[in-house]
């Protein structure tokens, strides 16, 4: 059976120095057994393996981080959209209030107008009544002059009658 060709870039052991189990061997393979060559082959496919993983959850780490972004524009989004619709109900419950002091302004002017009007005609009518009652007392004074003058005429005519 044909035994997988180790890189021997990557594996630790090919570096000039010390093996997995920390003996010098200078870099060669010369004189190892063939369970020396499997032992290495099988750490060299566990180093893969974990690679492999370490990749895969780097990935995964990766993609949650994404997802979290994205959770978290959309967390500031709804608060964003909160905001705006607490800063739209706060206008609409403004205008409201605006709108029903302008309601109480418009009656209460109303209401000043027609006590206004009811005043000038009450005033109107006690200056009709004061004025009538003027009138009254002229033409009441007037016929009493009237009077007191026929009175007069009438006494100077019948002096002048008994003078004659």
């Amino acid at each position: 059976p044909r035994r997988p060709k180790v890189n021997v870039e990557e594996s630790p052991s090919h570096k000039h120095g010390s093996d997995d189990d920390g003996n010098q061997d200078g870099g060669s393979q010369c004189g190892k057994s063939p369970s020396d060559t499997e032992a290495l082959a099988k750490r060299a496919a566990q180093r893969v393996r974990e690679r492999a993983a370490a990749a895969a959850a780097e990935e995964e780490a990766e993609k949650l981080r994404r997802q979290l972004e994205a959770s978290e524009r959309e967390a500031e989004n709804a608060r964003r959209v909160e905001k705006l619709q607490q800063v739209t109900k706060q206008r609409v419950v403004q205008r409201k209030k605006q709108q029903h002091l302008e309601e109480e302004a418009r009656i209460a002017e109303n209401r000043a107008v027609e006590e206004h009007k009811k005043k000038s005609e009450e005033v109107a009518a006690a200056a009709r009544e004061e004025a009538e009652r003027r009138i009254q007392e002229q033409q009441r004074m007037r016929r009493e002059l009237i009077k007191h003058d026929q009175a007069l005429l009438e006494q100077m005519q019948r002096e002048a009658a008994d003078q004659s």
